[in-house]
């Protein structure tokens, strides 16, 4: 006869596992099923890839690596590689944005003498900043790929933010935050926070009088032309989004939106978007039109946010997942294999398109909205109504991420540019960005492809 231990643990187990279950399903239940989504046929509307190149060898690569996420101006577009042990890591390329063709390279290499693995590239004018993984920046002159400058500043690198010849950077993973002089990687100054150092992919913030980044302990807000700091606050100590608009920074703390006084620090009000704090942590959001759009998690309803007073506008049920500012008027949301655009005034549904595959990544141009799948599948929808202009696939869609080009947006007097950690543009400072250009450009595992979006 069997112990009474040996029988009553797998019936715990049992019913530790029903619980769970029971409780995935309550939290799946509170975002429709993908089935009221339009499901638009694969082989309607497909176009032909422009050109695609090989920019990484992967046969001998025990690690296959991964591309930077492309950044392009009129006639240029430029990409690097980034692999733990690929022999292809740390290649910085320039190909012609029409024919593909290569235009030149350049080799990074760490302080120990080898390949450097590339995290981001920006892009301002005629010169091309890349960021490494062992805390190196590069400047190269854009057009021949000759080295302008460089600078160590220890630890791997966050995107860097270019403002009025400025380069702005920070770890993260800890350490100290610089400005250079664009031009000549001249230190202008720079602060290294607490104990922890600053942290975090996103780079840091840059307003007109002050940037802002976070330690793992706090917020802080230095003052843009000296680096010193104005102040800090525990509230978006952990934050994994700041945004800042006429006088007030809005940051992100697990399931916490706090806004505080831009010259102060104070805290203006905080909203909780959910009450299960172990489990979520807001993702994306944005700002527009008086109003904050965030996400919790996949599984549950966007939300709208009165910016003025934290007070929660709206739930918008039906729709779940990643916020993101499209053409204006419209608010676009990433939900598992579902595309999603929403009347920016009320939160009213416009279409839901079931691309049947996990979204990787969406943009706009003009009034068309560019999305691709983890599968690979490339799609360009009408803003408007959803309808369908044209579809492509590619292939090793591993990793795959896109921009279209020229890739710059303006914010004022502040460039920001898409990073593979955060491709959507406008969030650094919370307004949205204006993308302009003619080529759409992919990254699927180590192949550039492009189209053209007015197909």
């Amino acid at each position: 006869m069997p112990n009474s231990g040996s029988v009553f643990f797998p019936v715990i187990c049992l019913l530790l596992f029903l619980a769970f279950l029971g409780t995935a399903c309550t939290q799946a239940a509170s975002c429709p099923e993908h089935s009221n989504a339009e499901t638009i046929p694969l082989d309607v509307g497909q176009v032909d890839v422009l050109w695609s190149r090989i920019v990484m060898d992967e046969e001998d690569a025990v690690d296959p690596g991964f591309l930077t996420t492309p950044v392009a101006t009129d006639n240029r577009v430029y990409v690097a590689t980034g692999s733990y042990v690929s022999s292809e890591a740390g290649k910085v390329l320039a190909y012609d944005l029409k024919t593909g063709a290569q235009l030149w390279e350049f080799q990074l290499i760490n302080s120990y003498g080898f390949n450097d693995w590339a995290s981001a590239v920006a892009i301002d004018d005629d010169v091309l900043y890349v960021v490494s993984r062992s805390g190196n920046i590069v400047a190269l002159d854009a057009e021949h790929g000759t080295l302008i400058w460089q600078d160590d500043f220890g630890g791997r690198a966050s995107v860097p933010v270019i403002a009025n010849d400025v380069v702005y950077t920070k770890p993260s993973t800890g350490g100290t935050m610089l400005a250079r002089d664009a031009r000549t990687g001249k230190r202008l100054w720079w602060n290294s926070g607490d104990s922890s150092g600053f942290h975090g992919f996103d780079g840091p913030v840059v307003t007109e009088d002050s940037v802002y980044a976070n330690s793992w302990l706090y917020l802080y807000s230095v003052d843009r032309t000296t680096g010193e700091t104005r102040w800090t606050s525990h509230a978006g100590g952990h934050a994994r989004r700041v945004l800042a608009e006429e006088g007030t920074v809005y940051v992100v703390d697990g399931p916490t939106w706090y806004a505080l006084e831009a010259a102060t620090g104070d805290v203006l009000w905080k909203s909780n978007i959910d009450d299960d704090v172990s489990r979520y942590e807001v993702g994306r959001g944005f700002l527009r039109k008086g109003t904050l759009w965030s996400s919790i998690s996949p599984l549950k309803p966007l939300v709208a946010i009165e910016s003025a007073t934290g007070k929660h506008r709206k739930e918008v049920r039906g729709v779940c997942g990643s916020p993101f500012p499209g053409p204006k008027g419209v608010v676009l949301a990433v939900d598992g294999p579902n595309l999603a655009a929403l009347n920016d005034d009320g939160g009213t549904l416009l279409w839901k398109i079931n691309l049947e595959g996990p979204v990787a990544e969406a943009m706009w141009q003009g009034d068309t909205v560019y999305a691709f799948t983890a599968s690979g599948r490339v799609v360009a929808l009408a803003a408007a109504t959803g309808e369908l202009r044209w579809q492509s696939h590619v292939d090793n869609a591993l990793d795959i991420q896109g921009v279209l080009a020229p890739a710059t947006g303006t914010i004022g007097d502040v460039m920001t540019f898409p990073s593979r950690f955060d491709p959507n543009l406008a969030h650094y400072v919370g307004k949205a960005s204006t993308v302009s250009g003619d080529v759409f450009l992919v990254t699927g595992g180590s192949v550039l492809f492009a189209f053209t979006p007015s197909e």
